[in-house]
């Protein structure tokens, strides 16, 4: 009972870990990966999982608070539930194709933000950056 109310307040420990297939993604190809989830001390539900590829940019105006803006370049979602037993490992594989025309500039690297909705828990994330080939 005491471990169901530590999950209720997100204390459960499930752990993300996203890893990009090859360690440079090619900006006009696909993205390509595996999510690596970990149970943690009670089973949990998952409701959806949310990738979205970030691309940051340095602010120059001096008169706002936020030095770093981020513009999203796409979204993924894998829309389904998932139940994720008590220290289990659960993966889930994903491949999108990423739609250039919104990035702002050329970056060298692009953020990938990993967000985790659980359904009766507070929400998981994972971040991770990802170098960008033009060629």
């Amino acid at each position: 009972m005491f471990e169901k109310l530590l999950s209720s307040f997100g204390v459960s420990n499930l752990k993300v870990d996203t890893k990009v297939k090859g360690d440079k993604f090619n900006i006009h190809g696909q993205l390509t990966g595996t999510i690596y989830i970990k149970g943690g001390s009670t089973e949990e539900v998952i409701d959806k999982i949310e990738l979205t590829l970030i691309e940051k940019i340095e602010n120059s105006d001096a008169t706002s608070d936020f030095q770093i803006l981020e513009n999203e370049v796409e979204r993924f979602e894998i829309k389904e539930l998932i139940k994720i037993g008590e220290k289990e490992n659960y993966k889930q594989s994903f491949t999108f194709k990423v739609n250039t025309n919104d990035l702002k500039h050329n970056p060298k690297k692009l953020v990938l933000k990993t967000h985790v909705y659980l359904v009766s828990s507070i929400d998981n994330y994972d971040e991770d950056e990802i170098k960008v080939v033009y060629r």
